[in-house]
């Protein structure tokens, strides 16, 4: 699925979520597994569009994960990736527009 759509899928919910009265953390995804060694550097990125997601409330969170086996599915036994380099680009871009994630 095109990464705009999943924008604009999410920016749907955020709306849905805060115009029925809720006022929790909502952990919006972005695309392509949304794992954090991916988030930025792709055509399509995750960081192309995400920033763009507004809650009024500013209650929101960015959903990504980080597998550390050697191709980054969580099927191998053996961990060798190198996390905190892994997530470098990930945190710059969290930085850069005043985000969290978890």
């Amino acid at each position: 699925m095109p990464t705009s759509l999943v924008l604009s899928n999410n920016q749907a919910a955020i709306n849905g979520i805060r115009a029925a009265g809720a006022k929790q953390l909502i952990l919006a995804p972005g695309n392509d597994w949304t794992g954090g060694h991916s988030w930025t550097g792709h055509v399509n990125a995750s960081s192309e569009y995400m920033y763009k997601l507004n809650d009024p409330l500013k209650n929101l969170a960015i959903e990504v994960h980080e597998y550390l086996d050697v191709d980054y599915s969580g099927t191998h036994a053996e961990c060798t990736q190198p996390g905190p380099s892994n997530l470098a680009a990930l945190t710059a871009w969290l930085k850069k527009y005043g985000l969290k994630s978890v």
